[in-house]
């Protein structure tokens, strides 16, 4: 099994240590509902390291990314991160990744965990004219979200951290460290918060860095529950499991993540899919009760089965179940009444505006 290089500190907090996608990670230190309050009002810091890294540079590696992203590449500028999907020639979704540009014939593209392997060989197969590497396991990645995420920032940079917009990052010099680090205003929570890329063997003395900069601030180090809580209170898609090789970006109802306006792989079938508008949609649901829906459940309408939960959960802010699933398009309408039914228990539901929590 894999692990970051902070294994063995995760196991010094104490943290519960899981298996995801091959990695050894931890999925929580004071528990899920105290650490995804503290994201929400305070700060927290993730170990991230397990997601890929790759790089591309060359005079041709925009194209390249053009040719498989549904968004435009060419066009971003330096300094530039966008969220996109990459599609099979049959338009399903291979993975959603997060690609950047680092200068004018380098780019960084960071695909998850579970399908780093198989995004390089793809990217590879398909880039022209510039080189591409699999550097993941030279790099670490810390995720330091929450209101508060900017001022623990501001106390370890020069860096005019206030003139980066979202979606935009920078290297700069972070005290302690040998190295520059690459930091984005990205991340997975729907927070403030930036996302900090450092070689691996210097990842501990960021985490000890950060730590001591965030006590003032109430900062707290989150695993992965609540990772996965607060991602899906703001409707964030899980790869693998909310889409996992049979949707199309277009099911998943991100559109937005699609500029029609240039070529890529997939793009032929997405055009047809619109057309017809004849395609499931992912929905989000609020249970009504004490119920807590959960993956897998089955959504029902009027005695007929008519989707299947992708991720479900209670919501630590609103109190209630809440959860993802795909249904027909008729059924997509806000306040939509449904039953999901799960362990051999039925609970009332109703279609909800995403993100659940704004």
């Amino acid at each position: 099994m894999n692990k970051t290089p902070l294994n063995s500190l995760h196991r010094e907090l104490g943290a519960k240590m899981v298996d995801f996608a091959g990695w050894e990670m931890p999925i929580q230190y004071s528990g899920i509902i105290k650490e995804h309050m503290n994201v929400r009002t305070k700060a927290g810091l993730f170990d991230v390291s397990h997601m890929g890294g790759l790089f591309l540079e060359g005079k041709g590696a925009g194209e390249s990314i053009d040719r498989i992203s549904t968004r435009k590449a060419v066009n971003t500028k330096v300094g530039q991160f966008k969220y996109t999907h990459i599609l099979d020639e049959e338009g399903h979704i291979m993975d959603d990744v997060i690609f950047g540009r680092l200068s004018e014939e380098r780019w960084i593209m960071v695909p998850n965990a579970g399908t780093a392997p198989m995004i390089y060989d793809w990217v590879k197969k398909h880039a022209e004219n510039c080189r591409v590497e699999n550097r993941s396991g030279e790099f670490a990645c810390l995720a330091l979200q929450g209101p508060e995420s900017l001022n623990i920032l501001k106390k370890i940079t020069d860096y005019d951290i206030d003139s980066m917009k979202m979606f935009w990052g920078a290297y700069m010099k972070i005290d302690g460290l040998r190295s520059e680090a690459l930091v984005s205003r990205t991340g997975y929570t729907g927070e403030l918060g930036v996302e900090i890329i450092v070689p691996a063997d210097e990842v501990r003395e960021l985490w000890d860095t950060v730590m001591k900069a965030g006590e003032e601030y109430g900062i707290c180090p989150v695993g992965l529950g609540a990772r996965d809580t607060l991602r899906l209170e703001k409707g964030f898609l899980l790869s693998g499991q909310d889409f996992f090789g049979e949707q199309t970006t277009l099911n998943t109802g991100l559109e937005w993540v699609i500029s029609w306006k240039h070529d890529f792989i997939g793009k032929d079938v997405l055009l047809r899919q619109k057309e017809s508008g004849d395609y499931e949609r992912l929905v989000g649901v609020i249970a009504e009760g004490r119920g807590i829906p959960r993956h897998g459940f089955e959504i029902w309408k009027d005695g007929e089965k008519v989707g299947t939960l992708t991720s479900g959960t209670i919501s630590p802010v609103l109190k209630k179940g809440i959860g993802l699933g795909y249904v027909p398009p008729e059924l997509t309408k806000i306040g939509t009444e449904l039953a999901i039914i799960g362990h051999g228990k039925e609970m009332k539901a109703i279609v909800s505006e995403l993100p659940f929590v704004k």
